[in-house]
């Protein structure tokens, strides 16, 4: 879906990652980080470079899991785990409905986390 949301001269309310972002989001991560997929690509070749089968891939802050998804299809012969965590319950249950349409044969995961709290 498009992001329109804030194509206004004031913004009524502070941002919050909640569902009316949620649904727009990877528009807007699309639109506002150069190079994004290129980003995400690069990420996975580095990591089919330097992982094993069977590792572990977190992803801090994973917002609708769209690059868990990504590197999970790219790197299936390596049969990696992956766990995406997040503050917000509205990002994760994007992610999870996600997974369910897209990304049932991988070891994909989520949790709700503050990342500046959490014990690896």
């Amino acid at each position: 879906m498009k992001d329109r949301l804030y194509q206004v001269d004031t913004v009524p309310e502070d941002f919050d990652f909640n569902e009316r972002v949620v649904e727009v989001f990877d528009d807007m991560l699309d639109r506002s980080i150069p190079c994004y997929k290129n980003v995400i690509r690069e990420t996975g070749r580095l990591l089919a470079a330097h992982l094993n089968p069977g590792d572990l891939v977190c992803d801090l802050g994973c917002a609708t899991g769209t690059a868990l998804f990504y590197f999970a299809r790219e790197l299936e012969d390596q049969r990696l785990r992956f766990v995406g965590l997040d503050s917000s319950p509205a990002m994760l249950a994007k992610a999870r409905l996600k997974a369910e349409f897209y990304a049932k044969d991988y070891a994909v995961s989520f949790q709700k986390a503050d990342i500046t709290k959490i014990n690896m």
